[in-house]
């Protein structure tokens, strides 16, 4: 069975069940999909980041990149099969890399740097869901706030000796931040829609 048609089958499983109705299904599909694209950020960087570090920090890693994500936008395949391999490519690199960095001034530059970039930049839309205008101000708006707060937390990280999971936060910020660039790249060689 298709990752894909996962969703569908455990609705119609529950409507054999008499859980829900044959009306129901096509909803709780749809509520299936929502909760899994919710929470499969967080399962695969516990799943990935298993070889290298503890829960508590593979959890904050995962913090700043699912909520900014949420609202900056960037980079997703169109397969199923391509988001999880290229998310478990990312997210291996991204924990090997966090594994192997000391937080420094120079760290933190480019912290701060991206989230400038992803502050820019975003809102980023999707070929499968273009953002309306009204959206896309919303969008804007809420990423650049929470970028305010998470960035807020990144500092206090570092000035409270929590260094390593400074560390782990700034790489949340600099994976949303790596999964706008083909975006913003194919904007500047295809402009065929205008820059938000």
């Amino acid at each position: 069975m298709k990752i894909a048609n996962i969703p569908k089958a455990l609705a119609v499983w529950l409507a054999g069940q008499g859980v829900i109705t044959e009306d129901e299904i096509e909803l709780y599909e749809y509520a299936v999909i929502c909760v899994a694209f919710l929470f499969s950020p967080l399962i695969m960087a516990l799943i990935f980041g298993a070889p290298f570090c503890s829960v508590s920090l593979r959890v904050v890693f995962i913090i700043p990149f699912m909520v900014i994500r949420k609202y900056s936008g960037g980079y997703h395949a169109q397969k199923i099969r391509n988001c999880l391999l290229i998310s478990g490519i990312l997210l291996t690199l991204c924990f090997l890399c966090a594994e192997h960095t000391v937080l420094s001034i120079w760290f933190s530059g480019v912290v701060f740097y991206l989230s400038v970039c992803i502050a820019v930049v975003s809102p980023v839309d999707s070929e499968n869901r273009r953002l309306t205008d009204e959206e896309v101000v919303r969008f804007r708006k809420k990423c650049r706030e929470w970028l305010v707060l998470f960035g807020g937390i990144y500092l206090l990280l570092c000035v409270t000796g929590a260094s390593a999971a400074a560390v782990y936060w700034g790489y949340g910020l600099i994976l949303t931040a790596l999964l706008q660039i083909p975006c913003v790249v194919k904007r500047i060689v295809m402009p065929g829609r205008q820059a938000h």
